[in-house]
């Protein structure tokens, strides 16, 4: 009787759906250009209002953008080119008004102070001009750059995760694909 207990509860678990990225965030088209032998990608994150919700009431933050350029290739698998890895955290407090959000390119780190939560959002949740690679370096062909954004839960220790593996441990989870483009 107990193993039919915890069957039922099991079974019911697994079939409750987590909550959609899609209700947490949503992502843009990625632009791609081609300007002077660089391909620069452009893509923006639009969040929830419960996530900016979260974010003034103090709460911190952080958003990783994977941006992967792939070629397509016809009866193979697409092949992976290049990616960069952009870390953006947000943080406020809500009794100074103080609103401050840092981006990690690489080593590089570059740390930014906002007067409103609305700038430091719009800065946070958009990649622009981002030069990813430079066309002399590739062979000819169709590309296209896949756009992943992901922003894991602050609080759960990595234990929980392994265990409970049928909870999702990410409030974001998008990507999307941009047009794809030739390489001359």
């Amino acid at each position: 009787m107990l193993f039919k207990v915890f069957l039922y509860i099991f079974t019911f678990i697994l079939l409750i759906s987590p909550v959609n990225a899609s209700d947490v965030a949503d992502l843009a088209p990625v632009s791609v250009k081609i300007n002077e032998g660089s391909i620069i990608v452009n893509a923006s994150l639009k969040l929830s209002q419960n996530y900016i919700e979260e974010l003034n009431q103090g709460i911190s933050k952080e958003i990783t953008f994977y941006i992967d350029l792939f070629r397509v290739w016809t009866f193979w698998p697409n092949e992976f080119i290049k990616g960069v890895k952009i870390i953006r955290t947000m943080k406020t407090n809500p009794i100074k008004r103080e609103y401050i959000s840092t981006s990690q390119i690489g080593n590089v780190i570059t740390e930014k102070r906002f007067k409103d939560l609305n700038s430091m959002i719009d800065w946070a949740t958009s990649i622009s001009d981002l030069s990813l690679t430079n066309t002399k370096e590739h062979e000819q062909g169709t590309y296209f750059v896949k756009v992943s954004v992901e922003s894991r839960f602050q609080k759960i220790p990595p234990i929980v995760g392994l265990l409970l593996f049928f909870i999702p441990d990410s409030d974001i989870k998008v990507s999307k694909n941009s047009d794809k483009f030739l390489i001359k």
